[in-house]
Order: C-alpha cells, then structure tokens, then sequence
C-alpha cells in the first residue's frame, strides 16, 4: 500500500475515534440524565436545607474561629466543604431550572459544557424569560460558593505560613 493510502485510513480512523467518543458521551448523558433529573428533583429540598444549615454554621461558629490562630485550619476546612455543599446546591438548583424554563436540549447543551454549564444556561434563561426572583435566587448560592472558597484558601495560607 502506498504511504498516502495508510495516511488516509489513519485519519479516517482518528475521526471515527473522536465521532466513537462523541457518541459514546450522547450515550452515556442519555442514560444518566433520567438519574439526574429524578435527583435533582428530589433531592434539592434537602440540599437546600443543609446548605443553609451551612451558611448558619459559617456564620456563627466558623467565622470567630478564624480569629484564634491555632483554629484557622479548622474554619478553613470547614469553610473548604461549605463551599462544596453550596455548589451543589447551586448546581442541583440550576439543572431543575434549567430543565423547566429552557428544556432537556439545552440542558445537554449545559451538560456538555463539562457539566458546569447548567449554572449559565439557567441564568441565561432566567434572563430570557425575565424569571428575575429565580435568577436571584441562583445567585445567592453561587455567591456563598465563591466567598466560603475565598475564605477558605486565605485562611489556610494564613494557617500554613504561621505554623
């Protein structure tokens, strides 16, 4: 076989690689995304709930002991999984927006935005829909996300660098 034959058929190859993987992904967001939904469904009352346990715990017990410097690892640690259960109550909020205000399609169009993309899909369609209470309400999540995060890492460079 001449060398430009076996070049061809490599790069058929190679996309028929990427067109595998492309549908391997369709079918693998396929078969998890009823598991999901009913998740998300369920589920986000009781993450909420949590999270906003959370928030109180931040508040009253982590924050002060942020001032102490033998218990600023502990606070960073606690404000580090805080920030982790606010994200997914941000998520598992955004999925069941999403899904209701702009549909399963742009839902998988979120999904293959590396799964983060159902967090901009559903402020995108809270503001096309002009649903400002429910593009609020996805913020606030989002907010507590970003500030326990923060918090988190300033607190355990503090913690390092004076141990």
């Amino acid at each position: 076989m001449p060398l430009s034959t076996l070049t061809g058929i490599k790069n058929f190859l190679s996309k028929f690689h990427w067109f595998t993987a492309l549908l391997l992904c369709l079918v693998v967001i396929a078969g998890v995304f009823p598991i999901v939904t009913w998740f998300s469904l369920h589920a986000w009352y009781w993450v909420n709930l949590i999270a906003d346990g959370a928030a109180l715990i931040c508040a009253i017990v982590l924050l002060p002991l942020l001032i102490f410097r033998k218990s600023r690892h502990y606070a960073a640690t606690g404000f580090l999984y805080a920030a982790f259960l606010f994200g997914l109550d941000c998520w598992l909020y955004s999925f069941v927006v999403t899904l209701e205000i702009l549909g399963p399609f742009w839902l998988v169009v979120g999904f293959l935005i590396g799964g983060i993309g159902v967090f901009p899909m559903a402020l995108i369609g809270c503001a096309l829909h002009r649903a400002w209470p429910t593009f609020w309400i996805l913020l606030r999540p989002f907010a507590f996300m970003v500030i326990a995060g923060i918090i988190s890492r300033v607190a355990s460079q503090h913690s390092a660098r004076n141990s």
